[in-house]
């Protein structure tokens, strides 16, 4: 499903995280490589500017009235002037290295200005690489936002009778079963498919021998003959994505258990026109399909076909199955029952699965020779599986409040738990439509023979070996298939099923949710970012920009500023001076003054000016630096 053009651009809340950490900011890639490159400028800009602060504080520490020999006032020079940490390194590590013969200890005495220098430089630039974290620290969740966000379901009271209604559901269970095989099974890999939903798959556990949920008589004896597989209790925002605080979150718990069905007591046989034996079994009474209360009729001609597995599958809750009482068994479910035939299929090898047994050896001629294969031992295994569902109601204090496992309408009118509380009604409402075509029957009989996996080894009638457990496989995958489609189902509510009330000739009936707090979960589904789109975290913006402002400002008005408490308190003043005599400027102005050069003024000012329009000799012909001018000529090579 693809949902690209419905992600929500700007600012939300992302209740995963506590107080300001969720709030969100999310942009098109574009645009958030161009935020990610100008965190990165601003960040080495505040770098810059934070070194100019070093400098000027270790400058004023260093500076005093006592007597200083050449190295110690070039480097107070150094700190008046590098505008970068580079420079200043450099600088000093060339200060160290010309006085090395002369001044005493000059690497000692310059060390620590250098390693200033470079730990300034280092911890700015790592901040700047760092400013990619604040993209990570936001996390990959984004959330939809669609105008299409609606519900859909069947114009009529029985789904599989309409064409376009039918097209729809196989559709939803193929593409469900897809993804439950990429991303729900334990050895598959990640990949990018596994990364559109808030959660990559809904977990569940299970439980191979647990009670059989049918009459004694119907059950196998074996107790690993019962498989119960239970989700727990799946959190509706972490897990399902609806993005909530705490107080309006919900649970939802799915419990699917599946058990073979011995059903040689509810099975006649009789003889058809053309002599062929049916198998009858009379399990419950399916509306307009036979007679009485058989269920399910097997033609034995069938096994002559040359055909393979061929499933039949019903439900109560679909197409009004009136199930006897040793299948209801008292219970509050879901109920489906499936019909498993292998008709001419031969087994590669034996095996004692409870639905696909094959013990009985035969042979088959092959070129000259002759091949062992095996018979299935039913025409006819029959396995049912039992759905039930549940709602918790989260509670702050204490333990939360559930409903007790029931059937899809028991659940739908079963929400006193959560009072009065809109959001949390609302948010159930959500689930319930995400989860009405989601049980055992959808995900197998829309698929029909697809349904069985093991359908997938078998080439023309023969059936590659088959693991003595390969009942567990199958129904393990339509439990995970079912998890996949309720996954599914609720992206599809938010951005809308494109199905509109004039579909395939009004087989469907849309809806847009009509309370506040129902449209409100229109803008509540979380999915994951497909790298089209970066999240960044405000309080992360916020702390590097004004981190970072602070730093650039402070740097433009620390000088003065302390320059104004010295003369308020007329302590320190003389360091303000040798800062502000030692700057460039005014370290050339006392060069000419000194060569007569002009008449200058602001001694004491940033900027030094002379006092009139005047032209004066460039500082290499000043008559103090006539020995550097002399000594540079000489050391020019003249090309013969």
């Amino acid at each position: 499903m693809s949902y690209a053009g419905f992600i929500h651009t700007g600012g939300w809340f992302n209740w995963s995280y506590t107080g300001p950490l969720g709030a969100t900011l999310t942009l098109p890639s574009r645009g958030g490589f161009f935020l990610n490159a100008f965190l990165t400028l601003y960040v080495t800009i505040a770098g810059t500017r934070f070194w100019l602060i070093i400098a000027f504080l270790a400058h004023q520490e260093r500076a005093s009235h006592t007597k200083h020999d050449g190295m110690h006032i070039q480097q107070q020079v150094i700190l008046r002037n590098s505008g970068t940490p580079t420079s200043a390194a450099l600088s000093f590590f060339k200060v160290a290295f010309r006085w090395r013969k002369i001044a005493k200890k000059p690497i000692r005495r310059s060390l620590p200005l250098l390693l200033l220098a470079v730990l300034s430089l280092g911890t700015f630039r790592a901040a700047s690489l760092l400013t990619s974290e604040v993209t990570k620290a936001a996390g990959n969740e984004t959330l939809l936002h669609s105008p299409d966000c609606t519900y859909w379901g069947p114009a009529s009271s029985l789904p599989g009778g309409q064409g376009g209604v039918r097209t729809k559901l196989a559709n939803d269970a193929f593409t469900a079963a897809s993804y439950s095989k990429a991303c729900y099974e334990a050895n598959s890999l990640a990949t990018a498919e596994c990364s559109l939903y808030a959660a990559r798959n809904i977990p569940w556990t299970q439980v191979s021998n647990a009670t059989c949920p049918w009459s004694p008589e119907l059950c196998l004896s074996s107790p690993s003959a019962v498989y119960r597989m239970d989700t727990g209790q799946v959190d509706s925002h972490e897990v399902l994505g609806l993005n909530a605080h705490k107080n309006e979150r919900l649970k939802y718990r799915r419990v699917s258990t599946c058990a073979p069905i011995d059903a040689t007591k509810f099975m006649n046989s009789s003889i058809d026109k053309n002599g062929n034996i049916n198998q009858n079994y009379s399990l419950g009474y399916v509306p307009y399909l036979f007679n009485g209360n058989v269920t399910y009729t097997y033609n034995n001609h069938t096994i002559s076909d040359r055909i393979g597995y061929q499933v039949s599958s019903y439900s109560s809750e679909i197409n009004g199955t009136q199930w006897i009482p040793q299948i209801t068994n008292g219970m509050d479910a879901d109920i489906s029952i499936i019909f498993l035939t292998a008709n001419s299929l031969l087994y590669d090898l034996p095996n004692t699965d409870p639905i696909f047994a094959a013990t009985t050896q035969t042979t088959r001629p092959l070129g000259n020779s002759v091949t062992n294969y095996y018979l299935p031992d039913k025409l006819v295994s029959v396995l049912g599986c039992v759905d039930q569902h549940q709602w918790c109601s989260v509670a702050e204090l204490g333990e939360p409040k559930c409903s007790g496992l029931e059937s899809l309408n028991s659940l739908y009118a079963d929400t006193a738990i959560f009072g009065n509380n809109l959001q949390k009604l609302a948010t159930a409402n959500r689930i319930y439509q995400s989860i009405s075509y989601s049980n055992t029957w959808y995900v197998v009989d829309f698929r029909g023979v697809a349904a069985i996996q093991a359908s997938e080894t078998v080439f023309e009638i023969f059936q590659h070996s088959v693991p003595n457990d390969q009942w567990i496989t199958e129904v393990s995958g339509w439990f995970s298939t079912s998890l996949a489609k309720v996954q599914q189902a609720l992206v599809e509510i938010a951005v809308g099923s494109g199905l509109t009330n004039f579909t395939d000739g009004g087989q469907f009936i849309v809806t847009y949710p009509t309370s506040a707090a129902d449209q409100a979960l229109c803008y509540a589904q979380v999915v994951r970012s497909s790298g089209q789109y970066l999240n960044f975290s405000v309080l992360g913006l916020a702390i590097i920009v004004s981190f970072s402002t602070f730093i650039i400002w402070l740097s433009f008005v620390i000088d003065t500023a302390t320059g104004w408490v010295q003369r308020w308190l007329k302590k320190g003043e003389d360091r303000r001076l040798q800062w502000v005599l030692e700057d460039k400027l005014q370290l050339q102005r006392m060069a000419y003054v000194a060569a007569k050069q002009g008449n200058w003024e602001g001694h004491a000012d940033s900027v030094p000016v002379t006092t009139e329009a005047v032209l004066v000799d460039m500082s290499l012909y000043l008559p103090a630096n006539e020995k550097a001018l002399a000594e540079a000529n000489e050391a020019e090579v003249t090309p013969e």
